[in-house]
């Protein structure tokens, strides 16, 4: 009988995940789909990345962070997911630390169990250009996919 295959219900990239002791609920902090870094290259200091999976039984998971018109690694981490009911839905929390971002562009988190395919999700790495404003400092971001008219980020000091 061939192995089902794993299913990945969500991908979530945060800042920090925190899981109550009692319930064992997860609450993502800052959740995002670019970081906006001052200058390149860099180090960004930690994102996590939450996967739901079902039907998993028992896997050998690889999560990595891709540049996308490259395909180059970047970083990668490697486990084993055990689930005794397949239609048990499990969230696994990746942190990963000290991520080397040496251009500005997209990048992916892939998801693959046994060299094949799950999931994956794109997030953009984009150059900070500040211009002081009284005490504010105006953060403009490079032009989104989508079509909208607010282009700015204020960060207030």
């Amino acid at each position: 009988m061939k192995k089902a295959p794993i299913v990945c219900l969500a991908l979530i990239l945060c800042d920090d995940v925190i899981e109550d002791v009692r319930t064992h609920k997860k609450s993502f902090l800052n959740s995002f789909n670019s970081i906006i870094v001052p200058t390149i290259p860099t180090n960004h200091p930690q994102f996590c990345v939450v996967c739901s999976i079902t039907d998993a039984q028992k896997a050998n998971l690889a999560i990595s962070i891709k540049k996308d018109d490259t395909q180059k690694k970047i970083m990668e981490v490697r486990g084993q997911v055990s689930i005794e009911n397949p239609l048990d839905v499990v969230d696994i929390v990746f942190t990963f630390r000290q991520i080397p971002l040496n251009e500005i562009g997209s990048y992916s988190v892939e998801i693959t169990s046994e060299g094949e395919y799950i999931a994956s999700r794109r997030f953009t790495v984009q150059a900070m250009q500040s211009k002081e404003k009284g005490n504010s400092w105006i953060c403009r971001r490079e032009p989104a996919r989508y079509d909208s008219n607010d282009k700015s980020i204020f960060f207030l000091l």
